[in-house]
């Protein structure tokens, strides 16, 4: 997938609310697309079960990717995409980077 890596803050634990009244803060690496992609669902998986369409923005994470070094360019991210599943899943699609690079 192709687009903008962004970073974004966004509430965290303990209710995912308002770090103004005290909640933790997490960031978030999203990757603005430059065009909406479908998620075909897959209905041999429980947390896949449910396909997407339009999905602008895919929240990208990885153990080995330094994304903080890649805000703010225009990145080819390859992985896996899985559905949003937790409080810190923060769009309802999301990938599971294996690679990126500059595009």
């Amino acid at each position: 997938l192709v687009g903008t890596l962004i970073a974004r803050t966004y509430p965290g634990p303990p209710n995912y609310e308002s770090v103004a009244t005290g909640d933790s803060s997490e960031q978030a690496y999203i990757l603005v697309l430059e065009a909406p992609v479908c998620v075909a669902p897959d209905p041999t998986s429980d947390l896949n079960s449910k396909g997407a369409s339009g999905a602008l923005e895919i929240q990208v994470a990885s153990l080995h990717l330094r994304f903080s070094t890649m805000v703010g360019q225009r990145i080819a991210v390859s992985g896996s995409l899985f559905a949003a599943h937790t409080g810190h899943h923060r769009t309802p699609v999301l990938m599971w980077a294996k690679s990126a690079r500059a595009a």
